[in-house]
């Protein structure tokens, strides 16, 4: 697979797919969509993640794009193995060097780029989040934990997407790490990340996650929740 060659074909059709929405451009085609995934498939097969870094961080941008406010990219995504499978995988591969803190500025971009890809392709679309919910929700959890900020916010998004699938919430209110998630989402609501928040409101909606997880946050911990729960709330209801 010559680099060069390939890189151009994936950034014209990131280009391609970020102007889809414009009245002069084509529509993507599902053909264009599995070549990107096909070229996914085929760069991370048995090679090593750092080798192939900038064609996977550009396909997942592509992907990324192509999945916004497109129902029928997103479906096609959500049945397509190939591109289910090399998710999996790379879901694992991503978490691995995190944990073994083998990351710079390229590796966290990628994980972002990622992370984004999901969370397009889950917005509104109701089957993409259920599957994520019961197949990816670790990772989730554990990019939450990230110091990289703007890493965690971007779990912080895709842990809200999913939520707005009722099977879900019910999930993850009952999963034995709520009290953790919630901790972090805490954490990164003092840094200013906004989709924690929404997660703790829609978290703590529920009879079940406020027993399995608001009761055995420390004193700060229910204060910080409170407060910014309640400025959430007044600065909601003046925009109203």
């Amino acid at each position: 697979m010559d680099f060069i060659v390939t890189m151009d074909r994936l950034q014209a059709f990131t280009l391609k797919a970020k102007n889809q929405h414009l009245p002069s451009e084509e529509k993507l085609n599902d053909d264009e969509v599995c070549d990107v995934v096909q070229v996914l498939k085929a760069t991370t097969d048995g090679k090593e993640f750092s080798n192939v870094l900038l064609i996977v961080t550009e396909c997942f941008r592509g992907l990324r794009n192509a999945c916004a406010g497109n129902e029928q990219v997103q479906t096609y995504l959500g049945k397509n193995s190939d591109f289910l499978n090399v998710v999996h995988v790379l879901l694992k591969e991503v978490k691995k060097i995190h944990e073994k803190g083998q990351t710079d500025d390229e590796t966290s971009l990628c994980a972002r780029c990622f992370l984004q890809m999901l969370f397009n392709f889950a917005t509104m679309h109701s089957e993409n989040q259920r599957y994520i919910g019961m197949n990816w929700n670790i990772y989730i959890f554990f990019f939450l934990k990230m110091p990289d900020i703007h890493l965690a916010s971007s779990a912080a998004a895709l842990l809200h997407c999913i939520l707005q699938n009722g099977q879900n919430k019910l999930t993850i209110v009952n999963d034995a790490s709520l009290p953790t998630v919630i901790q972090e989402l805490i954490r990164l609501v003092s840094l200013d990340s906004e989709f924690s928040l929404y997660c703790i409101e829609v978290l703590l909606s529920s009879d079940s996650g406020l027993e399995n997880s608001y009761f055995m946050l420390s004193e700060s911990e229910k204060k910080s929740v409170t407060f910014h729960l309640s400025f959430h709330a007044e600065r909601r209801a003046k925009r109203y």
